[in-house]
């Protein structure tokens, strides 16, 4: 992993843990280290509500926070550097679904 988002990943980590909170990185970020592939984005989960998640995640020093989907339980976080790309981490909550009938949205429940 590059040193930024490493940087960024323990930043998080240390962040998380602080407020006793459980922080795991997930998705296509952990099939392109495996495969030694380039970068991708940051997604995380989290035993942290949304709430909970801002507040941690803000103790990492992200350059701006935005609700992608706070319903679904999650959140965004931006970390930038001048002259570099943006690095876009989303952190969602741990979650259950059930869809209660044949459709696409699914009732979620933190």
């Amino acid at each position: 992993m590059p040193g930024r988002e490493r940087d960024i990943v323990r930043r998080l980590a240390h962040a998380f843990n602080a407020a006793g909170q459980e922080l795991y990185l997930v998705g296509g970020i952990v099939r392109d280290l495996l495969l030694d592939r380039g970068r991708s984005d940051l997604d995380f989960t989290t035993s942290a509500t949304p709430e909970q998640t801002k507040l941690a995640g803000g103790a990492a020093s992200p350059d701006a926070t935005f609700a992608i989907g706070e319903q679904f339980g999650t959140i965004g976080f931006v970390f930038q550097q001048p002259g570099e790309p943006d690095i876009v981490v989303e952190i969602t909550t741990y979650r259950s679904e059930t869809y209660p009938t044949p459709d696409r949205r699914p009732e979620v429940s933190h």
